[in-house]
């Protein structure tokens, strides 16, 4: 039987996994307007997921939340919608196996929706640290800010099975890419194609960040992004033909053909491409998380900054400079060492440079005082520097003028730090 078009032949249109899910998120909706009404008792704050640092958070609430809807409508289209692509799934899957991706991808959902509220949560950490840096702030004020942050905290929550519901259609797109979905009733669409189109309207939904959309769309993404990772799992032991994972195959490979240098060139440009997305369309900024802070009590939180910030670039001509350097220095590395030397060079550089400034700002802490660290200037001229130890007479042309390596290593080191 091919996976490409479904064709329901002989299978439960109700299975008993289905059933019990849709039987389940109906109690817990006509539970939660009982307990409302009869005992002003809001079960959204008991069983919805709270941020993990909330007084409200219960381990139990990663399953819990996952039962739990807004209104009618949120209830019906989620349970609709797991009915339709579920059942398939669960009759092709089984039971077990139905259940443990179900549960798995709601999981990967909340733990998605945390990313969002943990950059919520430092937005309004940075609000109170300014806040008590003001003159004629009082103990009191202090107690005020800590209870106003409590009820911030206990705010930031998730419910709903739409986390696992996009998995379910993400899977869907995956094993049967080519069966017609009718839109609207009307517009038929092949499963590959909504999936990819509704993964980008959640994306794009997702970064824009409308303060009136309380819809979590990067739960929604982290439920397909999880479910996409155990359906990579299981093609090694289940059969799954899968015309659409031969494009991701030949993605996956042609990245893997790459150079060394190309995949370093790709990972400057891909995180300079979000930063600029996530500032300028979702009106979040990253560099923060990214950037190298020089002081030592902030790098103690931020201590993956030594590693990501030397791909962090700020501007544009930041970012092409340190680009157009290390595609040069790093052709003639690799093809004098090699691949893996130029590697090991590019990101011992960039850490020992970060690791030299963190301890100048360790030891003057004035001087150094909220500033930050960024860019692969510090990996790139370990490059160079070992270039012009190993061919310090190699010709370069620098604006139609020749010079040896090791005079244009020493122009590169002048310019660079003196900026």
């Amino acid at each position: 039987m091919s996976y490409q078009e479904f064709r329901p032949r002989s299978f439960q249109a109700l299975p008993p996994v289905i059933k019990n899910i849709l039987i389940i998120n109906i109690l817990m909706f006509a539970a939660k307007v009982v307990f409302a009404q009869s005992l002003n008792i809001d079960l959204d704050a008991i069983l919805g997921l709270h941020y993990i640092t909330a007084s409200d958070f219960k381990p139990y609430q990663f399953i819990t939340y996952l039962f739990m809807h807004g209104d009618i409508t949120h209830l019906f289209f989620n349970m609709f919608a797991v009915w339709m692509f579920g059942s398939v799934l669960e009759n092709t899957w089984g039971a077990k196996r139905f259940i443990f991706y179900y549960l798995i991808t709601g999981l990967g959902a909340g733990l998605i929706q945390y990313i969002v509220f943990y950059f919520q949560v430092q937005d309004v950490n940075e609000q109170i640290f300014n806040l008590m840096q003001t003159p004629g702030f009082t103990a009191e004020d202090n107690i005020s800010l800590l209870h106003q942050k409590a009820d911030f905290l206990n705010q930031l929550v998730v419910i709903g099975a739409s986390g696992s519901l996009f998995g379910l259609l993400l899977a869907f797109g995956m094993m049967f890419p080519n069966t017609l979905l009718y839109v609207y009733f009307l517009v038929p669409v092949k499963a590959k194609w909504f999936v990819m189109a509704y993964g980008a309207i959640e994306l794009i939904s997702g970064l824009r960040s409308n303060p009136m959309d309380n819809v979590a769309h990067f739960a929604h993404l982290g439920g397909m992004l999880f479910g996409f990772i155990v359906i990579l799992i299981w093609k090694k032991t289940v059969t799954f033909t899968l015309r659409s994972m031969s494009v991701l195959d030949n993605i996956k490979s042609t990245f893997q053909q790459q150079s060394k240098l190309t995949v370093l060139i790709i990972l400057n440009v891909a995180v300079y491409l979000t930063l600029n997305i996530a500032t300028n369309i979702a009106h979040i900024y990253l560099t923060p998380y990214m950037a190298l802070p020089l002081s030592g009590n902030e790098f103690i939180y931020k201590f993956w900054t030594i590693f990501t910030y030397m791909f962090t670039c700020e501007g544009l001509r930041h970012v092409l400079f340190n680009l157009l350097l290390l595609y040069f220095s790093g052709r003639l590395f690799y093809s004098i060492l090699g691949e893996k030397r130029m590697l090991y060079v590019y990101i011992m550089s960039g850490i020992f440079g970060g690791a030299l400034l963190l301890i100048l700002g360790l030891l003057f802490p004035e001087t150094f005082a909220g500033g930050y660290l960024l860019g692969a200037s510090a990996a790139v001229l370990g490059l160079i520097m070992v270039m012009a130890v190993y061919t310090p007479n190699y010709p370069v042309f620098v604006f139609f003028f020749e010079m040896p390596f090791k005079y244009f290593a020493l122009l590169v080191f002048v310019t660079s730090t003196g900026n």
